[in-house]
């Protein structure tokens, strides 16, 4: 039993890494809705996870950086 909450800890844990970890490759990206969407996603699923101060950390930056939208394309 003790082995199976260990594996399903270290599920959660990936699981969580994987949200943030996508959250910030798209907010690095420029893609700030998805990267909200990921992180919303991210406070609905784990809303006391262990990766929380991340998650505000991501929140934060998001927030911070300023909503730009591209030219059009001239095509």
């Amino acid at each position: 039993a003790a082995v199976r909450a260990v594996a399903s800890r270290d599920q959660e844990i990936a699981a969580e890494r994987a949200l943030i970890d996508s959250a910030i490759t798209a907010l690095s990206s420029g893609r700030r809705a998805e990267a909200s969407s990921l992180l919303i996603e991210h406070r609905r699923r784990f809303p006391t996870g262990r990766l929380t101060a991340e998650r505000n950390a991501a929140l934060s930056a998001l927030r911070s950086r300023p909503f730009t939208i591209p030219p059009p394309s001239p095509l």
